[in-house]
């Protein structure tokens, strides 16, 4: 008999535990805490000079670190920059306006 009051016993702390952890509030950080869940938002975007071209850094294969990538006016699937693509790039960091916002200068090389 006092086997069987011990499994009881047992038994409903167990019960109990699982339905504590169970009604536990579910919250959208404990949703989204772990980044695959999240997923990778591209960075740094900007326009090719002649505006047929959008970059940005991007990272959807979790590498060590982001790409350039680009997707133009009549392809919208994202690919990687080649290399003289990169090198040919100009960022709106690599840029000076003018006071205008209508014109800007950059040094290439």
């Amino acid at each position: 008999m006092p086997n069987r009051i011990a499994f009881i016993v047992l038994l409903f702390i167990s019960f109990t535990s699982f339905a504590q952890q169970k009604l536990e509030k579910l919250t959208v950080e404990k949703i989204m805490r772990d980044p695959k869940w999240i997923g990778t938002s591209p960075s740094n975007v900007s326009w090719s000079e002649d505006g047929q071209y959008l970059y940005f850094n991007w990272n959807p294969d979790n590498a060590p670190s982001d790409s350039i990538y680009f997707i133009s006016l009549s392809n919208h699937i994202p690919q990687k920059a080649s290399v003289s693509q990169k090198q040919n790039l100009i960022t709106s960091e690599s840029v000076t306006w003018n006071e205008a916002k209508i014109a800007f200068v950059y040094a290439k090389e």
